[in-house]
């Protein structure tokens, strides 16, 4: 499991952001995740305990359209819930499933905050890409903003069981991510906060990139908003010094899971050399370990084609 060299437990992390039905194999007593694909195996996933800051409660309906089934993941500025949308049918091809991401009511009253949250709407429904989720629409409720989103029927990265030390499925997948990011910032955008938690695997070997809470127009300057997340172990000096994310930060972020996807661990400064790898491949990948953006490919494509091969 990707999420034991993450140092994370399964089972807890399968708890605090549950799109997967939890088991036990019954001869090893190991915890199986299935993700959910029926809206009554969304009602058996464990729920994450709401904080005081809760934009909304289970049961509840949103202007008479989502009823809310449970709260599948919570962060520090939102919430995000499984929902049905009444105003489709079970026979639609999308089903009844929305994720519906609401701002917490605490930050809901600030308008500067407000504003910020929903950008990540306006970022997703320009940008429309089948390595992306898809926003449907953005309201609110009691004051408080929320976005609609994709439910995503996959697996996140840090909870998949992929292969590891296997270079030539992880430069595929890589490879995968790379072209989501080159048109993200050929768009003049960058995710801001690229890690295996805000990457699923889909079904079909697709990846999606989630939660764009912290993307931004990289061509601006400046110092990052309260709701600019990162996370310090993919993030580049800049990034942790309060910058703005700019196409380096992700290129680097990517280098960083590519780098523990291919050891099956955290690994301290890029000294060991994955097995499988070229030579110059690793060169590439290793330079890309630095977290400092000036060590960074000049754009995705090219990160791609020289640590992962054309």
């Amino acid at each position: 499991m990707i999420s034991r060299w993450l140092g994370l437990n399964i089972f807890k992390l399968s708890a605090e952001k549950p799109y997967f039905v939890a088991t036990r194999n019954k001869f090893t007593n190991q915890p199986i995740l299935t993700p959910a694909s029926s809206d009554q195996e969304v009602e058996k996933c464990i729920e994450p305990q709401l904080s005081v800051s809760a934009p909304f409660w289970p049961a509840e309906t949103l202007n008479n359209r989502y009823k809310i089934l449970k709260c599948i993941a919570r962060g520090r500025t939102s919430h995000v819930y499984a929902a049905i949308d009444r105003n489709r049918t079970v026979k639609e091809a999308r089903g009844q499933l929305v994720a519906i991401k609401g701002l917490n009511r605490n930050l809901a009253v600030d308008s500067v905050l407000r504003d910020a949250f929903l950008r990540e709407a306006h970022f997703l429904h320009t940008n429309l890409h089948d390595g992306i989720v898809e926003a449907f629409q953005t309201a609110d409720c009691h004051k408080i903003p929320f976005i609609v989103l994709e439910y995503l029927r996959g697996t996140r990265l840090d909870l998949a069981q992929i292969q590891i030390e296997n270079w030539s499925k992880i430069a595929a997948l890589g490879s995968r991510i790379a072209d989501v990011l080159q048109f993200l910032h050929m768009r003049g955008i960058t995710h801001g906060d690229l890690k295996p938690s805000n990457i699923m695997l889909m079904p079909s070997g697709a990846v999606k990139l989630i939660d764009f809470g912290s993307a931004r127009d990289c061509r601006g300057n400046g110092q990052a908003s309260y709701l600019d997340g990162f996370t310090p172990q993919y993030a580049t000096l800049e990034r942790q010094d309060g910058c703005v994310a700019v196409p380096a930060d992700d290129l680097h972020a990517l280098a960083c899971l590519t780098y523990q996807l291919s050891i099956g661990r955290n690994g301290p400064g890029g000294n060991v050399m994955p097995p499988g790898i070229g030579v110059r491949e690793w060169a590439a990948l290793r330079g890309a370990l630095e977290p400092r953006r000036s060590a960074q490919p000049i754009n995705a494509r090219v990160f791609a084609e020289t640590i992962f091969g054309p």
